[in-house]
């Protein structure tokens, strides 16, 4: 289990420290150089061969309405993984970066074993967010539903990060979470058992890969 951890008192580490900036730099590159061939092979794999995907959702999901605005919270994650670099150590981001490869590593496995697609009737957004809809559409592989990814990689970054900040700001990363991992579904990106199975995935690698050593301040 995690610990909690001796913490400067604003919950924020130190961005002078050039060591922690090479951590977190180092966490990105190792996350970009797993996730992307993992994430895009796969698709790109599975778009070559017989097409084998399931569905995998509740039919009432359905009649769950697109709501556009709700993007904003769906791509907040790109903001998320700032978080790593205001308040872990350069431990934590060593333990971060072994369990984000794990995650899209046992969800590539998943991927290519059960391929999935999505249920939502295709929808045309106008108005504000269709560039943005047109975007994602154009980069997306059809079959990565099971587990999210999007999901799994907000749950490690967040779940590190609330044990070294105070409670009013664990709460709020904790809604940003939540708000997050409704914004897949309420976007059409993911059915609610893509949620659920990304957020288990985090939880069993955090258990197995813990973020255990206190941090100090180094302001």
């Amino acid at each position: 289990m995690d610990t909690p951890s001796h913490h400067a008192s604003n919950g924020y580490l130190s961005l002078s420290n050039p060591e922690r900036w090479r951590a977190y730099l180092r966490f990105l590159g190792i996350f970009l150089a797993v996730f992307l061939p993992v994430y895009v092979g796969s698709g790109h794999l599975l778009t070559q061969l017989p097409d084998r995907s399931v569905h995998l959702h509740f039919e009432w999901e359905k009649s769950i309405p697109l709501i556009p605005w709700m993007i904003w919270p769906y791509l907040s994650l790109f903001s998320l993984y700032a978080l790593p670099l205001l308040h872990m150590s350069e431990h934590d981001m060593k333990q971060l970066s072994r369990q984000s490869v794990v995650a899209i590593l046992v969800a590539g496995i998943f991927f290519i074993s059960i391929p999935t697609k999505i249920g939502f009737s295709p929808e045309i957004v106008t108005g504000l967010h269709e560039p943005i809809f047109r975007l994602i559409a154009s980069v997306d592989t059809p079959f990565n539903l099971v587990p999210s990814l999007h999901v799994a990689g907000a749950t490690l970054i967040v779940l590190g990060c609330v044990k070294r900040v105070g409670i009013g700001l664990a709460r709020i990363y904790q809604i940003w979470l939540a708000t997050l991992m409704i914004s897949t579904v309420l976007v059409h990106q993911h059915h609610i058992i893509d949620v659920m199975a990304g957020f288990i995935l985090a939880l069993t690698i955090r258990r197995a890969i813990p973020i255990s050593v206190p941090v100090t301040d180094d302001a």
